[in-house]
């Protein structure tokens, strides 16, 4: 047995059996040993590459680190088992790894124990990093004298469910291996930050690596810095996977008190800029974290016209690439691999982490997917445009809107039992806006018959002439923010980009002359196989991803509806590989406007959501959430997996959480 460790350890390693030891601050491993039959790998990154050099053909590579070697695997003739790769062990196995320990067979060597009073010391023991034991918790003071392992009694009495002795064979070999940073409380920085702008590669260089003080970094075109950052180490990289690639991403890694993971945020819209706030909350709390411009600094999608490359770097590339990115810096700082990696994004944020599960499976262990902006909703826009505006007698004038607004909650917000201003369920809401209908002259409080007909449309689902439901509609609530979609006079250019720039390439492409019919399909063509939602993500569950998906009742500018369809599709197609939804949830946000706001109860702790999930296999069955006016909470509501609903229990204040149950929609 060949193991690697600095000279310190050298001792430690020969005492639980290893025949050599090679320095690996002295020289570079794979230069020492050849023809390996057997290699365990807890470090990842480079390491993994280097290591699969080392061994023979035919041979084995295990790692509990690294990802993505399926192809180098394949074509250097080993049998890889890496982190993400689906395989069972028979409980057998580890009814055995039980009993070895108990009979002290297999021993395990603790560093030293702490109880929980003393939580701090113990995380900075393990942030040092190099410890060649366990550094052990109790939580229990009655357990705290009791000795490892347990007595063939004790151990009878305990029964550890198999996904816990399954991470616990992973530890047991991480020991065994004593491979550095294999504990996750290496938290400190390995180098210096200044040390991460290497020399440029053919398709990544590094322009910025330097050392922020807290509270002192401000972001392009703001006036003040963002508040409450620690200090941290910023790097800006410039990516080209294509010739025709120019991606901008940045990484940022806390200098101390890092958590051992990984945060990737997403963009909204066209994107074209770095979404700096996102980044701010990741650190905040002990994220490694990394976004990025998706290929392009332009305010709209121009930049897509003539350059099929940048289309495919806006729409996942710069994503993964970014991720890759980020994970290399985050090896070369802090000597290790994320122990988690996470995807937050909401609207073209929420579409890029559903792409990024269904091509890249394995580069996330836990995604938050808000508000996803389907690209199809882009011809239900220029559809509603032709419909409530074209006409100008047919615009329906903002002023109007509270009006309106007070007539739909009068006919759907008791549906539910309760009057609250929400409509918690508006699937099932009716509305006839021809009560409104002025019965003389236009007015404030009344619609005239055109503007009658536009209520009705914008509220109904995008149908061709032949009655092809083309997209779902925008749900009653909506009407305060109608703007964004009927306000008019023309569409907005978030919208009409896709049209002028990427199905047509013509900047001077008439919104007037669209067909719903002939354009969608069009449209639809472009965008298959780019950027168009695909709801196979089999394998992503597979991996053992966990897929969080929020989606506001009251969203102006992405239908409701389409996100529900694409729930049930990934359910549907998913039920053979992993049946059941234990590893994706919907929660659909009453009230909710686009990805925030509205008068829904719109705040919520997803990352913590997701954290709980995916680290301690609690999945989210009811998540409270809060409204609040002026920065004061008025209200809590629980948000439920769909398709329950909330309902009031009948007492109580209708204003706090506590008083409401999940049950389901009738």
């Amino acid at each position: 047995m060949i193991g690697t460790a600095t000279a310190q350890h050298n001792a430690y390693l020969k005492s639980i059996g290893v025949d050599e030891v090679i320095d690996y601050t002295q020289g570079r491993f794979e230069d020492q040993v050849k023809n390996v039959d057997v290699v365990i790998d807890t470090v990842g990154g480079d390491t993994a590459e280097r290591a699969l050099t080392t061994i023979r053909k035919d041979g084995r590579y295990v790692s509990v680190a690294a990802r993505d070697l399926e192809e180098k695997c394949a074509a250097a003739g080993i049998r890889c088992l890496a982190r993400g790769t689906a395989f069972e062990t028979p409980r057998a196995v580890f009814d055995e790894v039980g009993a070895l320990a108990t009979m002290g067979k297999l021993r395990i060597k603790v560093e030293k124990t702490f109880p929980l009073a003393e939580a701090a010391e113990a995380q900075q023991l393990g942030a040092q990093g190099h410890t060649e034991g366990k550094i052990i918790l109790v939580v229990n003071a009655a357990k705290a004298n009791r000795k490892w392992p347990p007595t063939a009694a004790e151990a009878r009495g305990t029964r550890v469910p198999y996904r816990t002795a399954r991470l616990l064979v992973l530890r047991l070999l991480c020991m065994l291996a004593l491979a550095r940073g294999c504990e996750p409380g290496v938290l400190q920085a390995q180098t210096t930050c200044e040390s991460l702008r290497k020399p440029d590669s053919s398709t990544v260089s590094i322009t910025v690596a330097k050392t922020v003080e807290p509270d002192s970094f401000r972001p392009p075109g703001m006036p003040d810095p963002l508040s409450g950052l620690p200090r941290f180490c910023e790097v800006v990289v410039h990516l080209r996977p294509s010739a025709d690639s120019s991606i901008g991403a940045e990484v940022w890694l806390p200098a101390s008190g890092w958590n051992g993971k990984l945060l990737a945020v997403g963009s909204g819209g066209w994107g074209g800029s770095i979404n700096y706030e996102g980044m701010a909350e990741a650190l905040r709390r002990g994220y490694a974290t990394s976004a990025t411009d998706d290929g392009h600094t332009s305010p709209g999608a121009s930049f897509i016209m003539g350059h099929p490359e940048k289309f495919v770097d806006y729409a996942y590339r710069a994503q993964h690439e970014m991720t890759l990115a980020a994970r290399r810096l985050i090896h070369a700082f802090y000597g290790r691999m994320p122990r988690h990696s996470y995807w937050n994004g909401c609207s073209a944020g929420g579409r890029e982490g559903l792409l990024q599960a269904y091509r890249y499976p394995e580069e996330f262990d836990g995604i938050i997917a808000g508000d996803p902006a389907n690209v199809r909703r882009n011809a239900w826009a220029l559809w509603l445009a032709i419909q409530t505006f074209k006409d100008p007698a047919a615009a329906i004038p903002p002023a109007k809107y509270p009006m309106i607004h007070r007539a739909v909650l009068a006919a759907c917000d008791a549906n539910d039992g309760l009057r609250d201003g929400l409509i918690d369920n508006p699937a099932s809401c009716t509305v006839d806006f021809t009560v409104l209908q002025c019965t003389g002259a236009d007015g404030p409080d009344c619609l005239t018959a055109h503007q009658v007909k536009t209520a009705q449309t914008i509220i109904s689902p995008a149908t061709t002439p032949a009655g092809q439901v083309e997209f779902p509609r925008l749900e009653p609530g909506t009407e305060l923010r109608w703007d964004r979609l009927a306000g008019g006079p023309r569409p907005a250019d978030l919208f009409l980009d896709q049209f002028r720039y990427v199905v047509y390439q013509d900047p001077d492409w008439d919104w007037r002359t669209f067909d719903l019919e002939r354009d969608s399909a069009r449209e639809n063509a472009v965008d298959r196989d780019v950027d168009e939602l695909d709801p196979h993500l089999g394998r992503f569950a597979m991996h053992g991803g966990k897929l969080l998906i929020y989606q506001g009742w009251a969203d102006q500018q992405v239908a409701p509806g389409s996100t529900i369809d694409f729930y049930n599709s990934v359910l549907a197609l998913s039920k053979d590989a992993v049946p059941g939804p234990d590893w994706v949830r919907l929660f659909m946000v009453p009230g909710m406007g686009h990805c925030s706001g509205g008068e829904g109860p719109d705040t919520f702790d997803k990352i913590g959501l997701i954290e709980r999930w995916v680290e301690k296999g609690v999945a989210p069955v009811r998540i409270i959430a809060a409204h609040r006016v002026a920065g004061t909470v008025a209200r809590t509501r629980p948000l439920c997996p769909y398709p329950q609903v909330a309902r009031y229990d009948g007492a109580g204040s209708t204003d706090e959480a506590s008083n409401f149950s999940c049950r389901s929609a009738p």
